[in-house]
C-alpha cells in the first residue's frame, strides 16, 4: 500500500485498520493468524478482518484498534502510552494516540503479519 493510500484511509477512518489484498485472494497465513471458511482473517492479535463485498481484495476490521492491540505494540516497541484520565477495559477503543504513533503502529503491524 502507498504511503499516500495509508494517510487517507487513515484520516478518513482513524485507527480502524484495513487490508488490501492486491489480486484479491489470500496468500500464506502466517503463524498465529487464521482465515476461516466464511473468508474472515484473524490476525495474531485476534483482531478479526472481514471481506468487503463490494470491493474485491479489501478486507476490514470489524473494530476499531483496542487498547489491548495497541498494548502489544507499545510493549513490543519499549513506547510508554499515556492513557486517558478515566478508565478503559482491554476492549475499549484506544485513545490518546497521535497521527504518528498511528502511522507506526499500522507499520509495526503490517511488519509483525507480512
Amino acid at each position: 500500500m502507498s504511503p499516500r493510500l495509508a494517510t487517507l484511509l487513515l484520516a478518513l477512518v482513524p485507527l480502524v485498520l484495513v487490508i488490501l489484498v492486491p489480486d484479491g485472494t489470500f496468500g500464506e497465513v502466517k503463524d498465529g493468524s487464521k482465515r476461516s471458511s466464511r473468508g474472515v482473517f484473524t490476525n495474531s492479535l485476534g483482531m478479526e478482518f472481514v471481506p468487503v463485498k463490494a470491493a474485491l481484495g479489501i478486507l476490514f476490521c470489524r473494530w476499531e484498534t483496542r487498547v489491548k492491540d495497541f498494548r502489544a505494540f507499545c510493549e513490543d516497541t519499549d513506547r510508554v502510552h499515556e492513557g486517558p484520565a478515566f478508565p478503559q477495559g482491554d476492549d475499549h477503543p484506544v485513545v490518546n494516540v497521535s497521527y504518528n504513533d498511528a502511522m507506526e503502529f499500522c507499520a509495526w503491524l503490517s511488519e509483525k503479519e507480512g
